[in-house]
């Protein structure tokens, strides 16, 4: 799996002092950034974006998730796995953030996105131990956080995978 460095698209360097260390993974969530996929950014453009939303406007350490997938199934890395991220209010410890870039309450999931998906949370479950149904969307997490994350296209398509 071909997986892009953040050296390819970071135009910043992380504040470790701001983040924890990650404990032993034990879940995986999936999001969507929910950016309008009609925005004529180039992906870097909409990766450098999302960062400096993170790091300048919230304060956080480095970018909340720590792989982003483009809507044409490029995988780039985001926080380093060595950190906790900053994408599940009050669940971050031991879990991996996958953000998909675009708005999948209304973009349909490509087949090039769902072959990358399917290999990068098959390696991640393979790397940490884990199961296909440790693998959870955003909105799973509904009774403490509100929301449709990661939208209902890749949710149905994250259902169809734990049921493989």
């Amino acid at each position: 799996m071909k997986i892009l460095s953040s050296e390819t698209w970071k135009n910043y360097l992380p504040v470790e002092e701001n983040m924890l260390r990650m404990k032993q993974v034990q879940k995986i969530t999936l999001h969507h950034t929910n950016s309008n996929p009609f925005y004529p950014y180039s992906i870097k453009e909409r990766l450098i974006s999302l960062a400096e939303f993170h790091t300048q406007d919230r304060g956080w350490g480095d970018i909340g998730y720590h792989y982003l997938v483009s809507g044409k199934g490029e995988i780039f890395e985001g926080r380093s796995k060595f950190f906790q991220g900053a994408h599940v209010e009050s669940f971050n410890d031991a879990n991996i953030g996958v953000a998909v870039i675009g708005d999948f309450n209304i973009e349909k999931v490509s087949n090039q996105l769902k072959v990358s998906l399917t290999i990068l949370l098959t390696e991640l479950i393979a790397e940490y131990k884990l199961e296909r149904t440790d693998v959870l969307g955003h909105r799973e997490y509904l009774d403490k956080l509100p929301g449709s994350c990661p939208g209902d296209f890749l949710f149905k398509f994250l259902k169809g995978f734990r049921d493989e």
